[in-house]
């Protein structure tokens, strides 16, 4: 099953897990400038960005690193996730206003959620 996002949304490219590897290779792709770099638990790391949005979504919301991206990002809208996307169902149709006002509202509590675990965090570590 696929996932088209609308194009140039870029909403919910924010930062996630991802391996090493793929941030070490795409060095030169980052659109945004890497604030904090934080190691989970699966051994992935973090690029904490100031906006929260993702280190490769440049300024047309056009991911950088498309083919490459983290599986997260490769799931999202296919898999039923914790935070789901507020526009569109995992089968592609549009959501109501309604959804997509309650969907906005837990995608952006997770974001903040996320912005104080980064802000609490010693660069390299949990």
């Amino acid at each position: 099953m696929t996932f088209n996002c609308l194009e140039n949304c870029g909403f919910c490219c924010v930062c996630v897990p991802l391996k090493k590897e793929i941030l070490m290779k795409n060095q030169d792709k980052f659109q945004r400038n890497l604030v904090k770099l934080a190691q989970v638990p699966s051994g992935e790391i973090i690029p904490y960005t100031e906006d929260m949005k993702c280190i490769f979504l440049n300024k047309e919301n056009v991911c950088m690193i498309y083919p490459d991206r983290p599986q997260l990002c490769k799931d999202f809208g296919v898999k039923k996730l914790k935070v789901e996307c507020p526009f569109l169902s995992t089968a592609g149709n549009k959501r109501s206003v309604a959804k997509q006002k309650q969907l906005t509202r837990k995608f952006n509590q997770s974001i903040k959620t996320m912005i104080d675990q980064r802000d609490n965090l010693v660069e390299g570590k949990k």
